[in-house]
């Protein structure tokens, strides 16, 4: 599993609240107090400012100013307890002339738009090309007086100092803590929303407003949805899944049955258990999580409560990037009443 995280002076650049957990890597500085405002992330890890220089290359008679620009991160002179600290200057690196360089404190006025505490920031590859600041939303909870199943969602930012990637935002189940999770999220998340650079900070701003209303929208379809799978027989469910997916017609050979039999048996093991029943029982909804996960070859990177609302999300969310076999499945499943 790959961290790729940033390091100045030895620390790594992260800051996570501490009763979201400690990333998996154990690195970090971690708070006990919600991060509203960028003077307090200030206050716990500098920030740096990003600025464009000149870019030069070096020739037999010294160096030349070519095209372009090279982006760095410079950090001031801090007073602590041995002294003073000289300011450190870190490169990003090449951007073009016309690049519009975004800082980091840009990024966390996006992120703390949505009203929410930042549950975690991370500067990620060798000289913090990027960053993600990740917003933890309210949780979705699935039938409250009963199964009480639960999902934590975050919105997560994401921004490139080298030019390499958008300033964007997604709503996602993962809260970034690395590079392997910021490809997760990015994987697994609904809409991807491009802030343009173009746009100035006040314009992100609007468009961050509309990345919390439609993960807002996306949430109740989810919950709405997931609550209606609960009331659909579990064996009505699955006949349904089973024979538009793994039918297995009476003229066929022998081989071909015992090989549709099979996958069957495999989907009906993936929901009839524990993990899946759980406290909900055996119903539409077990059978959904069951063979969303049979589709994604069992995998399970979250935990089995995260993954089946990962997977939910996925095929309910109609912004989102999602398996049309998720989708027919969910519509299998609501319509076997």
């Amino acid at each position: 599993m790959s961290a790729e995280l940033f390091y100045v002076n030895g620390q790594a650049q992260v800051v996570y609240l501490a009763e979201h957990g400690t990333p998996w890597h154990g690195e970090g500085i971690a708070v006990d107090t919600p991060i509203y405002t960028i003077e307090a992330m200030e206050s716990t890890m500098p920030l740096g400012v990003v600025v464009k220089r000149p870019m030069h290359v070096e020739t037999d008679n010294g160096p030349v100013e070519v095209p372009g620009k090279v982006t760095v991160r410079e950090y001031p002179p801090t007073i602590t307890d041995d002294g003073v600290s000289p300011g450190l200057t870190v490169p990003i690196g090449p951007v073009s002339d016309r690049y519009g360089v975004t800082q980091s404190q840009d990024t966390l006025r996006i992120a703390l738009a949505t009203g929410r505490p930042v549950s975690c920031y991370v500067m990620l590859g060798e000289h913090g090309q990027r960053e993600v600041a990740s917003v933890r939303l309210d949780p979705l909870v699935v039938d409250p007086n009963g199964a009480a199943d639960r999902l934590d969602r975050f919105v997560n930012v994401h921004n490139s100092f080298d030019g390499s990637g958008n300033l964007m935002a997604a709503e996602t189940t993962v809260r970034v803590v690395c590079s392997n999770t910021e490809q997760m999220a990015k994987r697994e998340g609904g809409a991807i929303h491009k802030l343009r650079h173009t746009a100035g900070i006040e314009g992100r701003l609007d468009e961050m407003a509309v990345v919390v209303a439609e993960a807002t929208q996306a949430g109740q379809l989810i919950v709405q949805q997931a609550e209606d799978m609960l009331r659909v027989d579990g064996s009505k469910a699955m006949d349904a899944v089973l024979g538009e997916f793994f039918p297995v017609p009476a003229d066929a050979s022998d081989r071909l049955k015992t090989r549709r039999n099979n996958l069957r048996e495999q989907v009906v093991g993936a929901a009839r258990n524990d993990r899946q029943m759980g406290s909900v029982g055996w119903n539409g909804w077990a059978v959904y999580n069951g063979f969303t996960e049979f589709l994604d070859h069992g995998r399970t990177v979250r935990g089995a409560k995260d993954e089946r609302f990962a997977r939910m999300a996925q095929a309910l969310d109609p912004t989102a990037p999602t398996s049309a076999d998720k989708v027919k499945a969910a519509e299998l499943i609501l319509a076997a009443v």
